[in-house]
């Protein structure tokens, strides 16, 4: 799994920041993901966050391409949401004893709104964002999502569906 993420990071390198400053960025290494995504940052002239967020959001279509038994498609975007650590991360853990994904804590307040605590050892809540962001759009689901730090470098999200105008 964590050659997968390593390999989606070259080609959006490769995207990003064009052939040349890809291959410099693919010499240097796996490394500390958040480290790799902030210089891939400066190579590509972008805004860390926004590219995190980007990064996330490529990320769970690559997902969705290769595992889409993890998406199903019976469900809603905020039920989805809420059960992905139950549904993927254990199961990760389960595949990849060495794998570290992000331990997401989500509580259900509203039938249409959601917190989910991320806490992770790769400072990356932004491409978390992506990602849920990227989930939404893949349930066709409007919603806001409000972030605040947390913690070590965590965040929670608060996920609100707003209604179709």
């Amino acid at each position: 799994m964590l050659a997968l993420i390593w390999s989606e990071l070259r080609e959006f390198a490769h995207d990003v920041a064009g052939p040349e400053s890809a291959a410099r960025f693919g010499e240097e290494g796996p490394g500390v993901l958040a480290e790799r995504l902030n210089r891939l940052a400066d190579l590509a002239g972008e805004k860390p966050p926004e590219l995190l967020r980007a990064f996330g959001r490529r990320l769970f279509e690559r997902f969705v391409r290769l595992y889409p038994d993890f998406v199903p498609a019976d469900l809603e975007a905020l039920d989805y949401l809420e059960h992905i650590e139950r549904h993927v991360h254990q199961e990760l853990r389960a595949l990849y004893p060495s794998a570290k994904p992000p331990q997401l804590c989500c509580v259900r307040v509203a039938p249409d709104r959601l917190l989910i605590r991320y806490g992770s050892d790769q400072p990356v809540a932004e491409m978390c964002e992506g990602m849920i962001e990227a989930a939404l759009s893949h349930f066709e689901a409007r919603a806001e999502i409000r972030r605040r730090a947390a913690r070590g470098g965590g965040a929670v999200f608060e996920v609100s569906l707003v209604e179709a105008a």
